[in-house]
């Protein structure tokens, strides 16, 4: 179990790092409030942790009822949805 938590630790930071979604996220957002950008970048980290970790729980605990593979097509396409609204939104 240890193994699995610094694995999802480990790929988690990569992609926070690494991952494009983040930065077009919260540009848009940060710009509005330069001097409270970093409290911004806090609160919308902790969401995005705290979501995941409910997303998580939700899916080990429920793990036994049914097949979340394919859950995981949806939730692309929803994180690909709100990445167009979040740019969309950025235009505006």
């Amino acid at each position: 179990m240890i193994a699995v938590c610094l694995a999802g630790l480990l790929a988690g930071s990569l992609h926070v790092f690494s991952g494009a979604d983040h930065l077009a996220a919260l540009a848009p957002l940060s710009l509005q409030a330069r001097r409270r950008a970093w409290t911004l970048g806090l609160r919308w980290g902790l969401g995005h942790s705290g979501g995941v970790l409910l997303v998580a729980a939700a899916a080990f605990g429920l793990r036994q009822l049914g097949d979340f593979q394919s859950l995981s097509g949806w939730g692309e396409r929803l994180a690909g949805a709100s990445l167009i609204l979040l740019g969309l939104w950025g235009f505006r």
